[in-house]
């Protein structure tokens, strides 16, 4: 094999370099490149690196150089790239004329489109190149018109496309479909490009199954024909994403939209337009496209260069910069300040605050914090901060000690605004029997104060002027299920209406939905709301046992429907992993995808207070999957659990010399475990033994642990419980390392395979074929957990760090093969051989002492033949007898299924050959 195509790329200055072109990388030094995790046994997320040299002669890439072009600019964390490219790029400029064709001819590269047509009159015509243009011509709704480099094919690209269209009326224009992983005309991935009737263009994800994904909104306003806009995909292991920008401005770095490919397939591209069903414009509509690419890069690693070190040798005519650059989960492993509690993180994010107290305050504070520039700490006397833990979504409150305590805040002064707006949480130890203020709001309006108290059984409100004379009072019952002695959200708002001040006063019992109880348009005469200046709690006896957390003023309305606030106030418990992970790397600015089929069921307990990656890590452990960094993106990756479930293993052969080194499986207890408690913060307990099997505790001894998770609930704890002995106690040989090297000549031989290798992720199977005799006869199949990859002169090798994949084939792979057996079955319990047999007996009786007896082929005649493992033999059973007492008879077997033959002896257990586990 040649060099790989190797592209290290630097962003220097807003501009990716490509240092390669330049020279300045050291192929000969290579390219190290680590990911994933680094063996079976840590669950620590680890971040990935690629370790190379520049050549530094000229002291270009010395930061405080002066002579350097990029003096000043190659400052910590420069983001930097790499990638190969196996395939030519692909552009087309279109500055040909094509007419009367079917298809555009052949591009600058001398790749050849082909047409492909639905809908409407087609024309040869649809498909024309101007000299400057290619366009595509659509007749008629439900229509679309596609072209595509016929003989082209890859796994991962990146594909982009200029267009200009009319806007659309009626109903949607789809212009730049980006086609993807095109296996045939009908199974490709597609990005739809939507100028919606509202002049705005969308995306929206389109998989091989035709599954569609919500439209996502890019922020472009469409203007016409006259503005062209670039739109971008690209295929990338296992996802697909996309982005648009108009054409004359920056390319943004997000990518708004993204789906995940179970199945990677390399495949064409291609770009299609078309015209949604009630679409109104003339027909037919033209679709313009220009500056068409495709870039054959596979990316490896996307990272950060945190040091630019200086080398050189004696001489001083070798220099060089030896350069380590590790992936966003360096940075955010290093040095990470806790993330602020729900709650808070939740209301810092709202706009025109003009006063915040949370009431997080440390145990030993004498004033409470503000949370907005500007505005003051709140006043206290005798209150105790940190000690209530009963607000979930909170690392604290203030609670008032006594009748000597003193409660007052005052915001800063800001400009009045439509409405004027307060909002705090609050609870009693114990419930006032009496009328009690629980708090003053003072504000610069007619109103000069608002008066919020509660009784026994209900809230009062009232208004005073300047003078403190009474303006007008109402009073409401609690509600179902509002108690004061449980925690309670209060929200105030006033407003003018018709000449009056008008007030709405709403109350919510924690994680429960809001509704507004006094609402009144004409509760005060008079026009001025003011905004809310400053509030107090007035302290008497009725208020000592009053705890306040989270109080807020602001001049815009507040939601009586804001389930973010509910949720955040209880914590996001029962929030499912997926969605936890998004929303609190969306809080703190980080770029996550997650490879998932569908919504992820597991849900979390209340998020506690930690690091991002305190957070992170909670969520996988109870998930059990995987958080990778992005290979085409900078940012972050979470595989969930039931990705790694039944998928298609890529086969590599040890007779057929795939493997570059020594395959050494090991066969110890690092990773057993037969006794597994599950504890989850503030709740219960569950434990699973495993006594019987080769793993249990009645065969090896007890190898107990104990895991902390987060689950919603207690009754998830038994299943996590039995998921972790599952692990811990499967029987099988581990292989820690398997090797590859793509320069091999079977490699090079053989493209498919190949793309086979540089596809895999953390996550992804190998089956291991064609072991030696001294092995078991039978594949080994292991999971990617994650590899070191070298990329270098006549070099591209792989170590991949593995465990056991047998684990995940579970109750969702329910198939039939082609030869019609059943596969994956339940597993057999106390089940043995009754009487020793030859090796050439064809009909044996097992006895099954316990439990569910074997189904016979009289019954389900439809289920067999199946296969079972007596003494390491595989078998073929082609009739199994009902049950006599706790004899059924096994006939019609095929010995020696997987080449081991022997005599077996009564008592050997009798076992499926591959049994099912039940996916959580």
């Amino acid at each position: 094999m040649a060099t790989p195509a190797v592209k290290g790329e630097l962003l220097i200055n807003g501009a990716w370099v490509d240092v390669t072109a330049l020279g300045r990388v050291r192929i000969a030094d290579r390219i190290a490149i680590q990911r994933g995790y680094l063996n079976e046994q840590g669950d620590t997320i680890t971040p990935s690196t690629a370790a190379f040299s520049l050549n530094n002669a000229d002291g270009l890439f010395s930061d405080r150089n002066p002579n350097s072009q990029y003096f000043g600019l190659l400052g910590q964390n420069t983001q930097c790239r790499f990638s190969v490219t196996t395939s030519p790029l692909i552009t087309d400029t279109f500055t040909r004329t094509v007419t009367a064709t079917g298809s555009w001819g052949t591009a600058d590269t001398g790749d050849v489109w082909g047409g492909l047509s639905l809908g409407g009159a087609i024309l040869t015509t649809d498909f024309a190149v101007t000299g400057t243009e290619a366009t595509h011509s659509v007749p008629a709704v439900s229509a679309y018109r596609l072209s595509r480099i016929t003989a082209y094919s890859d796994l991962n690209h990146t594909v982009r496309a200029t267009f200009k269209v009319a806007q659309a009326t009626g109903g949607n224009l789809e212009p730049c479909n980006i086609v993807l992983r095109g296996t045939s005309t009908t199974s490709y991935f597609m990005i739809r490009c939507e100028v919606t009737t509202a002049n705005v263009i969308q995306l929206r994800m389109i998989d091989r199954v035709g599954g569609t994904s919500a439209a996502v909104d890019t922020g472009i306003v469409h203007t016409g024909i006259g503005q062209p806009i670039t739109v971008v995909a690209q295929a990338d292991g296992h996802f697909i994403r996309a982005k648009a920008y108009i054409a004359s401005g920056a390319e943004p770095a997000a990518w708004p939209i993204y789906a995940y490919d179970a199945t990677p397939t390399p495949g064409f591209a291609g770009v299609r337009s078309g015209v949604a069903a009630a679409n109104t414009n003339a027909k037919p509509v033209v679709f313009t496209y220009d500056n068409f690419q495709v870039v054959s890069d596979d990316y490896r690693h996307w990272g950060e260069i945190s040091e630019f070190p200086q080398y050189w040798d004696m001489s001083g005519h070798d220099v060089w910069v030896p350069v380590v650059a590790s992936d966003i989960l360096r940075r955010l492993t290093q040095g990470a300040q806790q993330l602020q509690s729900p709650i808070y993180r939740y209301i810092n994010g709202l706009a025109s605050k003009n006063g915040y107290w949370p009431f997080q305050d440390d145990t030993n504070a004498t004033e409470a914090g503000s949370a907005v520039a500007g505005a003051k700490a709140a006043t206290v006397n005798d209150i105790r901060f940190g000690f209530d833990s009963t607000l979930p979504g909170s690392s604290g409150v203030a609670h008032v000690n006594s009748t000597s305590s003193v409660l007052r805040g005052t915001a800063k002064t800001v400009p009045a605004s439509t409405y004027a707006s307060a909002m705090w949480m609050f609870r009693y130890d114990t419930a006032p029997s009496g009328s009690v203020t629980v708090m003053n709001v003072i504000g610069t309006g007619t109103v000069k104060r608002w008066n919020i108290s509660v009784t026994a059984t209900s809230f009062n409100l009232a208004a005073y002027d300047k003078d403190d004379a009474l303006l007008n009072s109402t009073a409401v019952l609690f509600g179902t299920g509002v108690l004061p002695s449980q925690w309670i959200t209060m929200r105030l708002q006033i407003h003018v209406v018709a000449g009056n001040i008008a007030v709405e006063l709403g109350w919510s019992s924690l994680g429960q939905g809001f509704a507004w109880g006094i609402t009144d348009n004409s509760f005060v005469s008079g026009t001025s709301v003011g905004i809310f200046t400053s509030w107090n709690t007035p302290i008497a006896s009725g208020n000592v046992g009053l705890n306040l957390s989270h109080l807020v003023l602001s001049t815009v309305a507040i939601s009586n429907a804001d389930t973010g606030f509910l949720a955040a106030t209880n914590a996001y418990l029962r929030e499912r992993v997926d969605d936890r992970i998004t929303r609190v790397c969306a809080q703190s600015g980080i770029a996550v995808e997650i490879m998932r089929s569908a919504a992820v069921a597991q849900t979390m307990g209340y998020q506690p207070v930690g690091t991002l990656m305190d957070v992170l890590a909670e969520c996988a452990r109870v998930d059990d999957g995987f958080f990778t960094a992005g290979r085409g993106f900078f940012g972050l990756v979470y595989r969930v659990r039931k990705t790694l479930y039944t998928q298609t293993s890529l086969a590599l052969s040890y007779t057929a010399r795939h493997f570059s080194g020594a395959l050494q499986p090991t066969d110890d207890d690092q990773t057993l475990r037969n006794d597994v408690t599950v504890t989850r913060p503030l709740g219960g307990s569950a434990r699973s033994i495993v006594a019987s099997g080769r793993k249990g505790t009645a065969q090896v001894g007890t190898y107990d642990t104990q895991y902390p998770l987060n689950p919603a609930a207690d009754a998830d704890l038994v299943y996590l419980a039995q998921q972790a002995t599952a692990l811990g106690t499967w029987d099988d040989l581990r292989w820690p390392t398997v090797q590859v090297d793509l320069a091999s000549a079977v490699f090079a031989a053989s493209p498919t395979l190949s793309l086979g290798v540089r596809g895999l992720d953390v996550g992804d199977p190998i089956a291991i074929t064609g072991l030696p005799a001294w092995l078991p006869p039978n594949m080994a199949e292991v999971m990617v957990r994650g590899w070191r990859e070298v990329l270098g002169d006549q070099e591209w090798s792989f170590v991949f760090n593995t465990q056991p994949y047998g684990p995940f084939r579970s109750v969702n792979d329910q198939i039939t093969t082609g030869t019609g057996k059943g596969r994956y079955r339940a597993a057999a319990s106390n089940s043995v051989v009754k009487t020793g047999f030859t090796t050439t007996a064809t009909t044996f009786t097992v006895t099954t002492a316990t439990g569910a007896k074997w189904i016979d082929s009289a019954a389900k005649p439809a289920s067999f033949p199946l296969d079972v493992f007596i003494a390491g033999e595989r078998m073929t059973v082609g009739a199994i007898a009902a049950a006599v007492g706790n004899d059924q008879v096994f006939s019609s077997v095929t010995r020696s299924v997987n080449g081991i033959v022997k005599a077996q002896l009564a008592n050997a257990p009798v076992q499926v050959a591959e049994p099912f586990y039940v996916a959580l």
